[in-house]
């Protein structure tokens, strides 16, 4: 398959690929079934005219699917541009939601209680949108918190009315939804699941109305094209990118950090945030459109503590500004979802040569997907038979295509990835869904080794292993944010014999020192089985690093059975 060229900011996508690989990106790994693998969401972003679809909104105690839980769902079935069925549930988050949700959206913690959990109406959610394409506004965002509740994936193909909204209406300053239903003089907004979908499914029909009263076609929204920018002072940090997607996340929105990351310094943060057309201030105005909180304060958040600057982003949205609060996992994301570029040379008149310039521009960075069939495969057959000999449920080692979000022909990385088992989680807990045991990209200068790659891999892991690295594999220097990390950069030829051994080697280190992140469990099912043997009889060994009562057995400690020896 022909695969199609982006330029990629080396540094920054580095700086993507160490977030991934130590905490894993929920919405940029998604679950395929039928190639038994793992894909990003991207791939089912369309955009169409069609007349049959189903609308989906939801409603959240936040914006992070990490740390906020949905509270409302609202799905309309259309046919032949016609609304045919309603389906809206209230749903229990399994704590009390803030004072500022009640307010934003009227849902109360009275009318919560009783309700069913977000998995209790999984099945009729899933009924209800069936092989449909999904409709909605910020379509991600409702996915997003859809596939974490469900604890799977959707398989639909999805279209966003605010990326139609911004081509059809460019005159517009803001694309919201209750931006469009005031001019548009649609149903009323109202921050309810099942009006916001009428709301939706109204912008929808009036943006294909006007395109075709002004004879648009998709193809004429969406012209393939790239903002040329040169460098310019903005706030003391220079953009280093000649190119801006117009269609980005940040291109043109005013974004504030406050408190620490975890996980970036912030100049690079901020850094990223300008090369994707951002506009970066200091303190949080009524030009705000983004404040971004470290995870640190976004965890005070969920104790009641919030900054001033968080305070005024509140007081600013509850007025009807147009203002959003993300946390620091959801930010890098939303830097997943959407690529942009660096140059390290000066911005020059002439766009076509400085294309052309290897020393003005960055190689390009990707995949050719028919040359990674062959190390590809023979790693994916030994991680079966890893499975086999640890008893490991099959897929719980896998290979996952990390693919460009924009350009789903390009595999911008591989992971290692490890699966999380399902366990009986006490009453809150989160469950995580893998662990990556190393992540590969293509090597960084394509044209003089276009046959290396290049693995990223936990330094502490690494020195465990420093023995078993062979010797043509190239140990490469860390970057500031790589030793910050503490993440080792390697090279290796992909004909490498050694190789796939290499990784093989790394994969089972991991599963030997398993560490599940998930909330121990007392015991399983299997409790009077395992107290008579005397050890863990569980045939899932990732499953049964999780149970606390595997520990007492190790300790001699026998609570049931013929052997107690515990009263």
């Amino acid at each position: 398959m022909a695969c199609l060229k982006k330029r990629i900011n080396r540094d920054v996508l580095a700086r993507v690929i160490e977030y991934l690989y130590m905490e894993k990106c929920h919405t940029a790994l998604f679950y395929d079934k039928n190639k038994g693998d793992f894909m990003s969401s991207k791939k089912n972003y369309v955009k169409e005219i069609i007349s049959d679809y189903c609308v989906l909104d939801v409603e959240t105690t936040g914006l992070s699917a990490y740390y906020d839980q949905i509270i409302e769902i609202g799905l309309l079935r259309v046919r032949n541009n016609q609304i045919t069925e309603r389906y809206s549930q209230l749903i229990n988050p399994g704590f009390e939601i803030a004072p500022f949700i009640t307010m934003l959206t009227g849902i109360t913690n009275d009318m919560l209680k009783g309700m069913p959990s977000i998995l209790d109406v999984k099945n009729d959610v899933l009924s209800f949108i069936g092989k449909d394409t999904i409709v909605g506004h910020n379509t991600s965002f409702d996915i997003r918190f859809i596939d974490t509740g469900f604890e799977s994936i959707l398989e639909n193909k999805y279209m966003d009315t605010m990326q139609f909204s911004r081509k059809v209406f460019p005159e517009l300053k803001h694309h919201r939804l209750s931006d469009m239903t005031q001019y548009l003089h649609l149903s009323n907004n109202e921050h309810r699941a099942l009006a916001d979908c009428i709301s939706t499914k109204e912008l929808y029909d009036a943006i294909k109305n006007t395109m075709s009263e002004k004879k648009l076609q998709v193809s004429d929204l969406w012209v393939e094209k790239k903002y040329y920018h040169s460098k310019q002072d903005i706030h003391s940090i220079q953009a280093t990118t000649n190119y801006i997607d117009e269609d980005g996340f940040f291109f043109n929105r005013h974004v504030v950090f406050t408190g620490k990351l975890e996980k970036m310094v912030r100049e690079d943060a901020m850094q990223a945030v300008v090369n994707c057309g951002g506009i970066l201030d200091s303190t949080v105005t009524k030009k705000t459109n983004y404040l971004i909180l470290g995870d640190n304060d976004y965890n005070a958040v969920l104790h009641g503590e919030k900054s001033s600057k968080h305070k005024k982003a509140e007081e600013l949205k509850l007025k009807g500004q147009d203002i959003e609060i993300l946390d620091e996992k959801t930010f890098y994301d939303i830097l997943a979802d959407y690529n942009y570029t660096e140059s390290s040379g000066e911005a020059v008149e002439d766009k076509e040569s400085t294309q052309e310039s290897d020393s003005e521009l960055i190689d390009d960075i990707y995949f050719e997907d028919d040359s990674q069939e062959g190390w590809r495969a023979s790693v994916s057959d030994e991680l079966r038979q890893v499975e086999k000999l640890y008893r490991l449920p099959e897929k719980s080692l896998w290979i996952s295509d990390n693919v460009s979000p924009l350009n789903p022909e390009i595999t911008s990385s591989y992971s290692i990835c490890i699966w999380e088992p399902d366990y009986p989680l006490q009453a809150g807990a989160r469950k995580e869904k893998n662990r990556i045991v190393m992540t590969i990209t293509p090597s960084s200068a394509p044209k003089n080794r276009p046959d290396d790659l290049e693995f990223y891999i936990r330094e502490r892991q690494y020195e465990v292993l420093k023995d078993v690295v062979p010797d043509d594999a190239v140990v490469l220097p860390q970057n500031a944010t790589q030793r910050e990390q503490g993440i080792m950069h390697l090279q290796f030829n992909q004909h490498s014999s050694s190789m796939v051994d290499y990784i093989i080697k790394h994969t089972m280190y991991c599963v030997e020192n398993y560490e599940a992140k998930a909330d121990q469990f007392g015991c399983c099912s299997k409790f009077e089985q395992c107290s008579n043997a005397g050890q863990c009889m569980h045939e899932n060994l990732l499953y049964a690093k999780a149970c606390a009562y595997r520990k007492n057995l190790e300790q001699g400690r026998i609570f049931f059975g013929e052997k107690r020896n515990i009263d």
